[in-house]
């Protein structure tokens, strides 16, 4: 679970209280049946965010995913900045998209798939509801039902997929801004 920061609030309450048209909107549970999604909300611990606090931070362990399910977030990574001699100049955080409820996102994705430090911050730009389940959660209901582990993969990979089809698109442009801006300094 997050890690606690003294500006959250958990709430005795699962994610069925969400409803199961309202996650079914979550690409995560897609092509899942009602029996499917509701397993999965009983697993999904509904946790409260204060504006501004810092729900993860980048480069520290986690094992959870999260639906954002009320307010908006900021995502963030360090960025190092060098001076022209290369020397590192400076580290600071830089924003990279606000993602709104609306959107029906899912964050956390990588950390839960790969057992890796997590790659982002995530910090609520408003006062938040976040649904988070763990991957010990998600393998107990993995156990019971196997095609429930086949969709959620499947669907955790289509999630990473277009996200790293915008990375790339990004790099492409990032790319060829920077071509063009040597160009004219040559």
């Amino acid at each position: 679970m997050p890690r606690r920061k003294g500006k959250e609030t958990a709430m005795a309450e699962d994610a069925r209280s969400i409803g199961i048209d309202k996650l079914r909107d979550y690409p995560i549970f897609h092509d899942m049946s009602d029996e499917q999604v509701e397993a999965a909300a009983r697993s999904i611990r509904l946790i409260r965010y204060k504006k501004n606090t810092q729900i993860w931070t980048e480069g520290e362990e986690g094992d959870d995913v999260a639906l954002l399910l009320s307010g908006e977030i900021v995502i963030t990574q360090r960025l190092t900045l060098f001076t022209a001699g290369g020397k590192e100049a400076e580290e600071r955080d830089k924003s990279l998209i606000r993602l709104s409820a609306e959107m029906r996102p899912v964050i956390g994705e990588i950390a839960l798939c790969a057992h890796v430090p997590r790659s982002a911050s995530v910090i609520a730009a408003t006062d938040v509801t976040l649904g988070h389940f763990t991957a010990e959660e998600l393998e107990a209901e993995i156990s019971r039902d196997p095609h429930f582990g086949y969709l959620l993969f499947r669907n955790l990979a289509s999630i990473i997929a277009r996200r790293l089809i915008t990375a790339n698109q990004n790099v492409l442009k990032l790319t060829t801004a920077f071509s063009l801006a040597v160009q004219r300094g040559s």
